[in-house]
């Protein structure tokens, strides 16, 4: 999967500035084809079904492009 449309508008979330989903990262909000939802870690374990670090995209990039030996 190159992106994933689904973008979190919980801005009052611990892990919202080390995901790469929160809104808070935008500087004006994308357009309409994308789905926005309000995630929240499980308030037991402190972990995010949702959560996507930061730097996921760069490496995925990164990684697909030695497959294609660019």
């Amino acid at each position: 999967m190159k992106h994933d449309y689904m973008h979190c508008e919980n801005t009052k979330c611990p892990q919202a500035s080390t995901c790469k989903r929160s809104t808070i990262h935008f500087s004006h909000r994308p357009a309409e084809y994308y789905w926005y939802s309000k995630f929240a870690p499980d308030q037991k374990t402190g972990v995010c079904a949702y959560f996507w670090p930061l730097d996921t995209i760069e490496l995925d990039i990164q990684t697909t492009n030695q497959e294609k030996g660019k």
